[in-house]
């Protein structure tokens, strides 16, 4: 999916964060819409903001495959996962970390999440604290781009199921809750996902 201006978007809100300590990398499939010369053109600004930047342009299996290459990379000890539909909230990243500093007992932090529609209509997508019987046996489901992970849960789980086209972040979480993985709700706002007639979950063929 080639998604250069979406993803120009996703990278600003990255760079416009307080907290310092930041690895950006970015998993491409070969776009062929300007995402190679975009992520190039980045470089020297998350090199002056001191964040680490890092990026692959090349051919996928699909989305859970490209989020494997991320994961095995990622050096830091918490990990996020953006799609290029999804942007930061402006100085929302320091919040959150600083209460993973606080309950280092905490292995998983997610939180509420904004919606913004082509039609500029907004909304606030809340949830609560799931148990594991709420995401096993009721439907309910930790959202991705609003949660943070400590990295050494991949230890113990793996990474994505890349037979899974649709619900691999929700299998992944499972498992770390199977795992005994230490879960915590709060009831702000990350990141805003823009719901638009591309993404994976709506558009034509995805299901």
């Amino acid at each position: 999916m080639n998604r250069c201006e979406l993803l120009r978007k996703t990278l600003e809100s990255v760079l416009s964060q307080t907290w310092n300590n930041v690895e950006q990398l970015v998993l491409d499939g070969g776009s062929a819409d300007g995402t190679v010369e975009l992520l190039k053109s980045l470089v020297e600004r998350f090199k002056k903001r001191a964040y680490q930047f890092s990026w692959i342009s090349e051919k996928d299996s699909g989305q859970s495959e490209a989020m494997n290459k991320g994961l095995n990379r990622a050096t830091r000890d918490f990990i996020m996962i953006l799609n290029s539909d999804d942007y930061l909230e402006p100085a929302s990243l320091s919040g959150f970390m600083e209460e993973l500093a606080r309950r280092p007992e905490i292995d998983l932090i997610y939180c509420n999440h904004g919606q913004v529609f082509e039609n500029g209509t907004c909304r606030v997508f809340r949830h609560r604290l799931y148990g594991l019987d709420d995401v096993v046996s009721r439907g309910y489901q930790i959202p991705q781009s609003a949660a943070i992970f400590r990295r050494a849960l991949l230890d113990k789980t793996g990474g994505f199921n890349t037979a899974l086209r649709h619900v691999a972040e929700h299998d992944l979480f499972v498992r770390m809750m199977k795992q005994g993985a230490k879960v915590m709700y709060l009831p702000r706002i990350l990141q805003t996902t823009l719901e638009h007639r591309e993404r994976k979950t709506i558009a034509p063929g995805s299901h």
